[in-house]
């Protein structure tokens, strides 16, 4: 997993403690507004240890003061993003409960590889994000793109550069 991120833009990685799930957090402010992004790879066979990392991700984030994101691929090809249900199978129904019990909501609605809605987008602020679109594939990758935009300052935060003046040399 990666984040690509502005240089113009102020951010830190944040220390969310989890050893066996695939994710890496930053905190971005972006104008006067700062918000946690992270982005996560789930595989299709996760297990009770990686369930419990997620878990403490989650609880992390939630800790913070500030908006979170968390995006990725997280495997999860039953779940019923409309019903908010799940089978028990690769505990979906656990991955689920947690992200719900935790004030998180997911926004892709289309699906993202074949018929199934694979790549998440959760929030735990309802009014951060604008709208959620799913495109083609970027490249050769068997999965579409999520395209998401957010309701955040329009300007970020200027970063001071210094720029010499040779010819006062």
């Amino acid at each position: 997993v990666c984040i690509l991120i502005r240089k113009d833009l102020r951010y830190h990685l944040v220390d969310v403690g989890a050893t066996e799930a695939e994710c890496l957090c930053v905190a971005v402010t972006i104008g006067n507004r700062r918000v946690a992004v992270c982005a996560a790879y789930r595989n299709n066979v996760a297990d009770v240890v990686a369930l419990e990392s997620y878990r403490s991700i989650l609880t992390e984030l939630s800790k913070l003061s500030v908006p979170s994101l968390i995006v990725g691929d997280f495997n999860l090809p039953n779940v019923c993003w409309q019903t908010l249900q799940a089978p028990a199978r690769f505990k979906q129904d656990k991955f689920l409960g947690m992200f719900l019990e935790l004030g998180f909501m997911q926004y892709v609605t289309e699906p993202t590889r074949g018929d199934v809605i694979l790549d998440l987008l959760f929030c735990n602020d309802p009014t951060l994000i604008s709208y959620t679109n799913v495109c083609p594939p970027v490249g050769t990758s068997d999965h579409r793109a999520v395209v998401s935009s957010l309701n955040l300052a329009a300007s970020p935060t200027p970063v001071r550069r210094d720029s010499f003046c040779w010819r006062k040399a």
